[in-house]
């Protein structure tokens, strides 16, 4: 039976076709809720151009429930819809009109020309489809930039300063080609000046001083219109507070929730270092809201130390989903770390670590699985220091089950985490953690010595120790991985969607 209200998760972020961190969390909720009848959407207003494409790639491969609605604030406002039958165009670098020059050492880039004069500068994707053109002056001056979707249609157009080269009007296109929305911006800040939307044939419709006033317009007119039954909103951080807080005080049947998906100080992150600057409006009015979720019980007992206690306060941390055993043989001599190439997930450590490692274990492997910009430091320091027979970094992997099931140990060295799904989800697999004692998470989740090991931040020679011992010791290390696949009980789908269910009936009522 379908429960008397309606739950919303209101993005930080998009929602890519292959979701890590965040989106993956929203995804496994979202599917959670709708599998015990909890009805939900999924609501993104970051503007990505082939957002459509991403979605209908993870409901057609059963990732996101097909119950499940995903609203988009540039289809709503722009009067479209996320599937859609347009023609694929091919835009080949080459055509009758111009001399297209490609790049040396970038293929995907291409310098068009028309009557001696270099008019258009064109990059494409690695599988060949254009993603936009630069529009020249003679003097070489940007008129303007053309962004193109998967389909090979226009979607915006970014108008030049020529003093700063930055976009001065901006205008957004709807899959029928009409401009729907036009944004003039400062060009030597990028701050917005005015946004002007308009109806489906063309007339004026609204206008908003900046982006965060259209979210405001965009939940109020077309989201939260119901009012024959309870609503939640799950705002996932509180960056539009102010919006959010207004919205609920004009909406009686209305409640916004705020989660909270990482650590809230600042450098080296501990309790009593000041509040991170971006957070520090949201922490102010933290007395003021319905309900505030954070993902361990470590973190609201630090915000309780800090700002007094609230049985507004909850703690629901990520669900461990059950997953079937791939059928794949554990390597006992690889440990993976699985994260974003940056510095606060501390690849350099791991990569030193092992180091020391080799030198009594020659066989042992570490491979790196993720994608960033540290990418350039990590492959430097592997030949600095002579591991490449060891260490690989291995990109990004969509499959990361696949990867645990297939490894000894995991590593999570971070500086800092909300919770770390990627340790949830090694332990599912009974690939036995490492991980720092950082804010927030492994206190949380592994039981020292039993299904996992937490060593000392920062310490890489207790690191490289831990993972000495437990490659040497297999029996030690098979207990401890069937120990690790009890997290699927700890944190199982049901618990979650209780624990929430708590929270609906606590705050609605």
């Amino acid at each position: 039976m379908k429960l008397s209200y309606k739950t919303y998760m209101l993005m930080f972020g998009g929602m890519p076709a292959k979701p890590t961190g965040l989106a993956t969390s929203v995804i496994r909720r979202s599917n959670a809720f709708s599998a015990a009848n909890i009805e939900n959407e999924i609501l993104v207003y970051d503007w990505y151009i082939n957002y459509d494409e991403s979605i209908n790639y993870l409901q057609d491969t059963d990732q996101l429930n097909s119950n499940t609605q995903v609203r988009y604030l540039y289809n709503d406002l722009g009067n479209d819809t996320q599937r859609d039958d347009r023609i694929k165009i091919d835009r080949h670098p080459q055509d009758e009109e111009w001399v297209a020059i490609q790049d040396k050492t970038r293929r995907n880039v291409y310098r068009c020309y028309k009557d001696g004069l270099y008019k258009q500068f064109k990059w494409y994707n690695d599988e060949g489809d254009l993603l936009f053109i630069d529009h020249l002056l003679p003097n070489f001056t940007r008129e303007k930039r053309e962004w193109y979707d998967s389909k090979g249609y226009v979607r915006k157009i970014e108008y030049m300063d020529y003093g700063t080269n930055s976009p001065v009007r901006i205008l957004y296109m709807n899959k029928q080609g009409k401009c729907f929305l036009t944004i003039s911006k400062n060009p030597k800040n990028n701050s917005t000046n005015q946004i002007i939307c308009f109806d489906i044939n063309g007339n004026f419709k609204a206008e908003f001083k900046n982006e965060k006033e259209m979210l405001y317009y965009w939940l109020a007119h077309y989201i939260l219109v119901e009012k024959d039954k309870k609503m939640a909103l799950i705002s996932e951080y509180g960056f539009n507070r102010l919006q959010l807080q207004k919205l609920e005080s004009q909406t009686e049947n209305l409640k916004v929730i705020y989660t909270f998906h990482s650590n809230h100080f600042a450098a080296p992150y501990l309790f009593g270092c000041p509040i991170r600057n971006d957070q520090k409006d949201f922490f102010n009015h933290i007395s003021e809201y319905s309900a505030v979720v954070f993902l361990t019980e470590e973190q609201r007992a630090d915000v309780i130390k800090q700002f007094g206690n609230s049985e507004k306060y909850y703690a629901i941390p990520h669900h461990a989903p059950k997953v079937v055993r791939k059928n794949v043989e554990r390597d006992v001599m690889r440990v993976v770390l699985v994260g974003r190439y940056e510095k606060i997930k501390n690849q350099d450590h791991a990569i030193r670590a092992f180091k020391k490692v080799v030198e009594q274990i020659p066989e042992a492997k570490l491979e790196l699985y993720g994608r960033g910009s540290e990418e350039p430091n990590l492959r430097k320091l592997i030949a600095d220091l002579e591991l490449g027979n060891n260490v690989e970094l291995k990109g990004f992997s969509d499959d990361v089950y696949t990867v645990f099931f297939n490894s000894a140990l995991s590593l999570v060295p971070s500086e800092y985490e909300g919770i770390c799904l990627s340790l949830m989800e090694s332990m599912s697999a009974g690939c036995v953690p490492i991980a720092y004692n950082f804010k927030y998470g492994p206190k949380d989740i592994i039981n020292h010595n039993t299904d996992g090991m937490i060593v000392q931040k920062g310490d890489i020679d207790e690191l490289a120790n831990t993972i000495i011992d437990l490659l040497n010791n297999f029996q030690k290390r098979n207990c401890m991985s069937i120990e690790a696949m009890k997290i699927t009980d700890k944190f199982s789908e049901n618990k979650l969607v209780d624990d929430w269910k708590k929270i609906f009936e606590e705050i609605m009522n």
